[in-house]
């Protein structure tokens, strides 16, 4: 899918945001329980996801908690997609929404590291929408 209008203010786009079937949005920080829950979550622990993740977020502290901020927020990547954007993941599984350029050093690594996901949990529903951009992808 091709990006609908660039963001502004935004040198670059994240590379990769995660989201669950509430399209709520998925990462290390997030608090979930990896042994309990449904969705399988060791994949953040692979080093291009924490690399991603890296360019994704921005963290803060408040009162003795951290916090993991996206530099795109669901609104904001809802308003890139073109319509309508569905953000949320398949039950009980995963969607990937990656952003590729041909600017970007670190696509096809991702990519791949997506894949190894998806072929690790053929029984998960999961969704991996990528949206092309001539904008740079990643921050570093």
């Amino acid at each position: 899918m091709a990006l609908r209008w660039p963001p502004d203010g935004l040198d670059y786009l994240p590379p990769l945001y995660v989201f669950d079937p509430d399209a709520g949005l998925i990462h290390r920080f997030d608090g979930r329980d990896r042994q309990a829950g449904d969705i399988p979550l060791e994949w953040m622990q692979e080093a291009e996801f924490v690399a991603a993740e890296d360019d994704a977020y921005w963290g803060e502290v408040v009162d003795r908690s951290y916090f993991r901020i996206p530099w795109l927020g669901p609104c904001q990547l809802a308003e890139l997609l073109p319509p309508p954007a569905e953000l949320a993941a398949p039950p009980r599984g995963l969607l990937f929404l990656q952003f590729v350029s041909p600017r970007c050093r670190d696509c096809a690594r991702l990519s791949r590291a997506i894949q190894r996901t998806l072929a690790r949990h053929p029984q998960r529903p999961m969704r991996w929408v990528q949206v092309e951009t001539d904008q740079a992808v990643g921050g570093r």
